[in-house]
C-alpha cells in the first residue's frame, strides 16, 4: 500500500493509496526522511529520520488513521541562537474522508465522528501524502519556544556576545535591574549641580 514516488525538490513523497487498503486494515511501521519543515520567524526544523507506527482501519464513511511518531529535531535556541537538538514525539488520530469534509457542526459531521475523534482530513484522488501529513503533525507538536536550557542567558543586546560563554564588558549593567536607573540618577544629579542656583 505504501508507494514511494519521484522525490520532490526538497525531499521525498510517500503516498498511501487508500483503495488498496485491506478490509482488515493496515499496520504501519516506517522510517521516513523528511525535508526541512518551515517554522516560526523563517526558521526551519531539520529532522532526523522519523519513525511512524500506527494503524489504518476502514470505516463506513472513510478510514481511521491513528499513529505515533518520534524523531529528533535540530533548531536554534530562541535566546542565544545556538543549535539545539531535541527529541520530539507525538500522536494523532484522523478520519480520512473522500471529497470535501462535512461542515463543522453539521448533522453529517455528527454522524461521522465520535467524541474522541478530533480531526477530519479530506482525501483527494484516493491518496494521502504521508510526508506532508507528518510535516504538519511535527509543526503542531513543536513547543512555541525552544531554548538550549532553562538557564540560557541569551545574547548581549549591546555587543551580541553569547552570555552563556562568558560575561561581556556590558553584561553587568544589563543584569542589574537598577543599573540603568542608577546611571540616570547620576546624570540628573550632575546636571542639577551644574545649573544656576536660581533666581535671586
Amino acid at each position: 500500500m505504501c508507494v514511494c514516488v519521484d522525490p520532490w525538490p526538497d525531499g521525498q513523497k510517500m503516498l498511501l493509496k487508500l483503495s488498496d487498503l485491506d478490509p482488515n486494515g493496515l499496520w504501519l511501521d516506517e522510517e521516513i526522511e523528511l525535508p526541512p519543515v518551515p517554522w516560526v520567524g523563517g526558521e526551519e526544523l531539520r529532522c532526523e529520520r522519523v519513525t511512524v507506527r500506527g494503524r489504518l482501519v476502514p470505516a463506513s464513511d472513510g478510514i481511521d488513521f491513528e499513529a505515533r511518531f518520534a524523531t529528533r529535531v535540530h533548531i536554534h535556541c530562541m535566546r542565544c541562537l545556538a543549535e539545539v537538538c531535541r527529541p520530539l514525539e507525538g500522536g494523532f488520530r484522523l478520519r480520512l474522508v473522500p471529497g470535501p469534509c462535512p461542515a463543522e457542526g453539521s448533522e453529517e459531521m455528527d454522524r461521522q465522528t465520535s467524541p474522541e475523534e478530533v480531526d477530519l482530513l479530506e482525501v483527494a484522488n484516493d491518496e494521502v501524502d504521508l510526508v506532508a501529513l507528518l510535516r504538519e503533525q511535527l509543526d503542531l507538536a513543536m513547543p512555541a519556544r525552544v531554548l538550549c536550557s532553562t538557564e540560557c542567558k541569551g545574547l548581549c543586546s549591546c555587543c551580541g556576545s553569547n552570555l552563556n560563554d562568558a560575561a561581556c564588558g556590558c553584561a553587568r549593567e544589563q543584569d542589574d535591574p537598577g543599573g540603568g536607573l542608577a546611571q540616570l540618577r547620576r546624570i540628573l544629579e550632575q546636571r542639577q549641580g551644574s545649573e544656576p542656583s536660581g533666581r535671586n
